[in-house]
């Protein structure tokens, strides 16, 4: 097993993991939130969702926008919710929503939102799973990404508005660790 198949392993064990922590939640529990600016679990299981969905189509395959699963499979049309020209880049995955874009993501029902998160978990996992990481990889297109971590920074006044993930770290630093992991395991 490569270190791709690995963290294939690993992200599908944790999208197992949360859909069984919600899948017998009650609707009320998954709606509430603690606050007005907060999110519910229901908006961040698709918000999730949707972020596997764009970091995979868009970010891992350089593909278009209405080539997600989320327009591709049906789902946008099928849930009445577009939300192409939302958020930052107008990706639509919540990120960048104001409070009254989150307000209108719609109330989708527990089976819409798990069919959704499987679907993108198990795109992205095959997708690791049959990648070659030397030549797949190579050609990852980087500028979302970029323009995403280079937002990090509070309005450039260099106050983090988060501590960014270790792998996020660098110009590079997924694939160099994803080549390197690969390289050790030839």
């Amino acid at each position: 097993m490569n270190r791709a198949e690995m963290l294939a392993d690993l992200f599908a064990f944790n999208a197992g993991w949360t859909r069984n922590a919600v899948k017998d939640m009650p609707a009320e529990l998954r709606a509430w939130k603690p606050d007005a600016e907060a999110n519910s679990i229901d908006v961040t299981l698709w918000h999730v969702a949707r972020m596997t969905d764009i970091f995979l189509t868009r970010f891992l395959q350089g593909r278009e926008q209405d080539e997600e699963i989320w327009f591709a499979e049906g789902w946008a049309e099928r849930s009445g919710y577009d939300p192409r020209g939302l958020g930052i880049q107008g990706m639509g995955g919540v990120i960048g929503y104001t409070p009254r874009e989150v307000a209108e993501i719609p109330d989708f029902g527990l089976e819409t939102l798990l069919a959704y998160f499987d679907a993108s978990t198990e795109a992205f996992c095959d997708y690791l799973r049959e990648i070659n990481l030397r030549s797949d990889l190579m050609e990852f297109d980087r500028s979302l990404l970029d323009w995403a971590l280079a937002r990090i920074d509070k309005g450039g006044t260099g106050e983090s508005t988060r501590k960014p993930l270790k792998w996020l770290q660098g110009r590079d630093g997924f694939l160099d660790s994803l080549l390197q992991a690969e390289d050790e395991v030839d």
